[in-house]
């Protein structure tokens, strides 16, 4: 404002100054008709003050034009803020709406218009609480007397209704209040939005938080129900947490109790404490796995070998923030596991050194690039491979052309190609490729990928891995029969040995010596038969697992078999007729003794058990040619069932005739184990209800 009142002032001096200068030149006009002879100076001033004046006028015209554009400018600022206030709204993407204080609308902006389905211009006028939903408007009311009262805001959630299709939905609504100014009345500013989907979301997000809990619980139920140990620990190795196994473990009620706890806290010994401890640090130094076997305390007491697997746990920012970490049970499998670790560390690091192999050929075949790998397989060198068919690549690949080329032509449909391709390499053995053709493009022209693994070493090691888990199942199979004969055997004898000891606790005083003698033999009776059945148990295992070894002396077979004849004739009760045959001359053999008479004892007593009181059983002991011994006992017993003879030497098999008679199923693996440590045969021929016949035949190693 002081600039224009300058402008003005300067505009008014400089009129004022052409006013004086006109009156001086009309002087000057007077002056020059009385004084021609000053005509000439006059004519020059004439001419200087027709200069300034029009040097002033210049000027003024300058003034007036810079006034014009000051208020020019002064009056569009205001019409440009509005414009841009307007603007502002119209692009507004909330519904904008100022409400007179009686609730009635002054004005909009489109994104109102288009939320409530009106027209501009339409709800002007109009109530706001016509387009609210009727359930909602006496909360409206309330919010626009208090805001009024108070000269506040407030923020609902309240329901609008479109007026092109009278369709309620959600809205959140900000109310504030707009004091007078000037002649403008105080009202209200309304910014309406939709928040359908944001309660869309939020029950969205609320059912995925209850789904969330759910499938905590159900992690925590898995984790709590596998039979493997799982905890997490923070960088500095203090327990976060564990499931149900450790803690049950560690000697805790539950597995809040581990929480805060370190290693050296727990029942673990130091030494083991400091090695789980190094483990987690190995960890937080950035290993990506640590994994171990070891003996692991139990609070019970007991060790089992366990292996235990820690991980890192990282942040979004890839930051570790703590070791997760599992182990298992594997006492079981540990003797299996160790008899094939060396074999399986040497397939694995086999299989992780050992590259893929890479082919890239032409849509025809023709071969473009291999990688070194490759090279290395084949023998060749790159010039040799580049350019050429890939049936060229190795003879036996061209013997497998015709399966090559059908799948190369399908590629292009199925998009992917799996076949296995034997190949002969540079060292002339012979490989195994299970390999995948991919198709591809590059410069718009067509290719096709080849990736090749050698698979010839999992073969084999998928082949070892399933015999070893075939003979675990055989011993799983063992130890459920040897449960389930113990079990039966057992009770009987310990049956007896309880009722003889309670009957002496009970009524001893009221017993004769004679009565406690019987007893006490009884007991001694049924505990030399629960001896020897551990006894068989553990000569088996033993046989089986090498502590037993083979140990030759020279003897006399004829003089062990009538030895022990001998004392089956004079067992008491022993009602057969046993008949034997020997050799016409003693004849020396090497022979293992205790292994000798194991083969025989068994034999006999079960030709004894499965024969009927009376019948005969015949033993024959003869010397072949060939200097075998040839060992043969026959009963006219039970017989043994033909589905039976498959398992027959299997321990704690029995056949299902026998299932009510005493026996453990353990006589006939005895004697196979040791007839195999002699080097020698056992066979068997049997008719059911008629007899069994056992034949052994050993290298007599005759001197």
């Amino acid at each position: 404002m002081a600039g224009d009142d300058r402008i003005i002032k300067r505009l008014k001096e400089t009129e004022d100054a052409l006013e004086s200068a006109r009156a001086r030149v009309a002087e000057l006009e007077q002056r020059l008709l009385v004084a021609e002879e000053e005509a000439a100076n006059q004519q020059a001033i004439s001419r200087r003050l027709d200069d300034a004046g029009k040097q002033a006028e210049a000027e003024i015209t300058e003034l007036r034009a810079i006034l014009k554009q000051r208020v020019d400018e002064r009056t569009e600022a205001p019409n440009q803020t509005k414009d841009q206030i307007e603007a502002i709204l119209n692009h507004c993407l909330d519904g904008v709406a100022l409400v007179s204080s009686t609730t009635n609308i002054q004005q909009t902006n489109s994104a109102f218009n288009a939320l409530v389905g009106c027209a501009p211009g339409d709800c002007l006028g109009h109530s706001l609480l016509n387009i609210i939903h009727p359930d909602d408007q006496a909360q409206v009311k309330a919010a626009f007397q208090t805001i009024i009262e108070e000269q506040s805001g407030q923020r609902l959630e309240i329901r609008l209704i479109r007026r092109d299709n009278m369709l309620a939905f959600q809205i959140e609504i900000s109310i504030a209040f707009v004091p007078a100014q000037g002649n403008q009345e105080a009202g209200l500013i309304c910014i309406l939005r939709d928040i359908t989907r944001r309660k869309q979301a939020e029950r969205k997000l609320r059912l995925s938080e209850q789904q969330l809990r759910e499938a905590q619980h159900m992690l925590q139920t898995v984790l709590d129900t596998i039979p493997v140990g799982v905890f997490w620990k923070d960088p500095d190795s203090v327990y976060l947490g564990c499931n149900r196994l450790v803690a049950r473990d560690a000697g805790l009620e539950s597995p809040a109790e581990i929480v805060g706890k370190r290693d050296t806290d727990l029942i673990w010994s130091d030494l083991q404490a400091v090695s789980y401890i190094q483990s987690d640090r190995k960890i937080i130094q950035g290993a990506e796995s640590v994994a171990f076997d070891s003996l692991r305390l139990k609070a019970d007491g007991s060790l089992i070998w366990a292996i235990t697997t820690k991980v890192p746990l990282r942040n979004p920012e890839g930051e570790i923030t703590g070791i997760l970490g599992t182990y298992m049970d594997i006492t079981q499998r540990k003797r299996i596991e160790d008899a094939l670790r060396q074999s399986e560390e040497r397939l694995r690091i086999l299989f992780e050194t050992m590259p893929d192999i890479i082919i890239l050929m032409s849509e025809d075949g023709t071969l473009q690039d291999v990688n070194p790998a490759m090279l290395t397989l084949s023998g060749s060198s790159r010039e040799e491979i580049i350019g050429k068919p890939l049936t060229e690549l190795s003879a036996t690949i061209s013997k497998q052309v015709d399966r090559i080329q059908e799948a190369m032509k399908t590629l292009w449909d199925t998009g992917l190609e799996r076949l296995d391709v034997q190949i002969l390499g540079a060292d002339n053995s012979m490989h195994t490729l299970e390999v995948l053709l991919h198709p591809t493009h590059i410069e718009k022209r067509k290719y096709i990928l080849a990736l090749a693994r050698d698979i010839t070493l999992r073969k084999h090691y998928e082949e070892t891995l399933e015999r070893a888990l075939a003979q675990e199942r055989e011993l799983g199979q063992l130890k459920s029969r040897f449960i389930s004969i113990a079990a039966h055997e057992f009770r009987t004898p310990l049956a007896v040995i309880m009722s003889s000891t309670e009957m002496m606790i009970h009524y001893r005083a009221r017993m004769s010596e004679q009565e406690i003698e019987s007893r006490l033999e009884k007991i001694q009776e049924q505990v030399n038969q629960l001896t020897t059945i551990l006894g068989d148990v553990l000569e088996l295992e033993g046989m089986r697992q090498g502590r037993i070894r083979f140990n030759p002396v020279q003897m006399d077979p004829d003089k062990l078999c009538r030895d022990i004849l001998e004392e089956f004739r004079a067992t008491p009760g022993q009602a057969h007729e046993l008949i034997y045959h020997g050799p016409a001359a003693p004849q020396l053999s090497r022979l293992d003794w205790r292994l000798m008479r194991q083969i025989f004892t068994n034999l006999l007593s079960n030709a004894i058990k499965y024969s009927s009181d009376g019948n005969p059983i015949w033993v024959d002991l003869t010397h072949t040619g060939e200097n075998d011994l040839v060992l043969r006992v026959r009963d006219q017993g039970i017989g043994i069932p033909a589905e039976a003879m498959t398992n027959l030497f299997e321990a704690f098999h029995r056949a299902e005739n026998v299932i009510n008679l005493p026996g453990y199923g353990l006589g006939l693996s005895i004697v196979k184990e040791a007839v195999e440590l002699h080097g020698g045969t056992i066979t068997v021929e049997s008719v059911l209800d008629a007899g069994t016949t056992f034949t052994v035949t050993l290298p007599s190693g005759e001197s």
